[in-house]
């Protein structure tokens, strides 16, 4: 439509300029030039827009879509009634605990960095605005044992990818790459630490067994368990995923619950008024300084703490089940190392996986990862 009328309005000048009294020909048909040339620019221009666009949109599709399950209305729609708090929150570590991959977002200041990844080169730059690699194709990066890295005389396969997801914004940045498996996203080997300024390998930034020496971890099955709001791993095949998370970040309705029914219901200002004057809770949604002590701990441990997902199936397709206000026990069961004798439940799947136990905790017990602070709490 914007093209149709830029042509009606070139050809009204033309039409008006043509028609003016006294204008040599070479002067008409240097403007008629001049028209020419500010259409074929014009045209030119909207199409490299188009082309932006659909490669942004491309792109984006194989990054975890934020939107759903039902209920859940974004942060951005909290703006408009709590504006304080929206910006209380937008100003935190929370809000940034996962984000797109835009400049103004990573830590780190550079344009071209190389590093070694056991002797192999490894490369993150960026392109205009987007964040690019170059590096050992990652199928292979992490099924070749590291001695064999370092002395390898193969040639691997170089794979050039975009980032673009990142997680942490506190201490660290994490860094993603989509898999081309769905929506899947591999972990990036490198990660930058704030407060040293440098890259380092991310197997070394956590407590874990050094002879485990790689790490390859997705985002879609791991970090969305924590990192975003209400994420949904949702697989659709034995490799790929079509993940999505109702926001990605920790948003509002991590802790205050879905949004929807508020957002109904006290867009009646008879209503809204009504409960400002009243000293009762709006039961139309969470406030965890109006819940019990221990249902409010409960509201920060489905995230910092240790837990056993009890029904991996259904968390995988809906996510988890605990909400803001209910007992943390849903599809996600804390766990208490040094109160095994406690969680009978525990039994089976410990046995399945040895070394669930000894990757999170000290031999008495002790909490040995950061970030899990309600598991020590309990």
């Amino acid at each position: 439509m914007e093209w149709l009328i830029f042509i009606i309005l070139n050809l009204l000048a033309l039409g008006l300029f043509w028609r003016l009294p006294g204008l040599g020909v070479w002067l008409r048909w240097t403007f008629v030039g001049m028209l020419a040339v500010i259409a074929i620019g014009a045209w030119q221009w909207r199409k490299a827009q188009v082309a932006k666009m659909e490669h942004h949109h491309l792109f984006h599709e194989k990054l975890p879509a934020e939107g759903g399950p039902s209920g859940y209305v974004s942060s951005d729609t909290c703006h408009s009634c709590h504006p304080d708090q929206y910006a209380s929150w937008h100003a935190s570590y929370h809000r940034t605990m996962t984000q797109f991959v835009e400049k103004d977002n990573v830590m780190a200041d550079f344009e071209k960095v190389s590093l070694s990844y056991y002797g192999r080169p490894v490369e993150i730059f960026w392109e205009k605005d987007e964040l690019w690699v170059a590096m050992d194709d990652l199928q292979w990066l992490y099924k070749t044992p590291v001695e064999a890295l370092k002395t390898s005389d193969r040639t691997p396969l170089s794979t050039r990818k975009r980032l673009g997801m990142m997680t942490g914004s506190h201490h660290m940045q994490v860094y993603w790459m989509p898999s081309d498996q769905g929506n899947s996203q591999d972990i990036f080997p490198f990660c930058y630490l704030r407060e040293s300024k440098r890259w380092v390998p991310f197997k070394d930034t956590f407590l874990r067994d050094p002879l485990m020496s790689h790490y390859d971890q997705k985002w879609n099955g791991n970090c969305i368990n924590c990192h975003a709001t209400q994420g949904q791993p949702r697989p659709i095949s034995p490799v790929a995923t079509k993940t999505q998370a109702a926001e990605l970040g920790i948003a509002c309705e991590a802790c205050h619950g879905s949004g929807e029914r508020h957002v109904r219901e006290n867009k009646n200002p008879a209503r809204r008024y009504q409960w400002h004057q009243s000293n009762s809770p709006d039961p139309t949604i969470v406030d965890p300084q109006d819940l019990d002590h221990e249902r409010s701990s409960m509201v920060c441990g489905q995230c910092h703490g240790i837990h056993w997902i009890s029904d991996s199936k259904d968390y995988y397709l809906n996510g988890f089940k605990f909400r803001p206000g209910q007992l943390l026990n849903q599809n996600k069961k804390p766990v208490r190392a040094a109160h095994l004798n406690e969680q009978p439940w525990l039994d089976a799947p410990l046995k399945a996986n040895p070394r669930f136990l000894r990757d999170r905790y000290w031999s008495d017990g002790m909490v040995r990862v950061g970030g899990r602070d309600y598991t020590g709490m309990i």
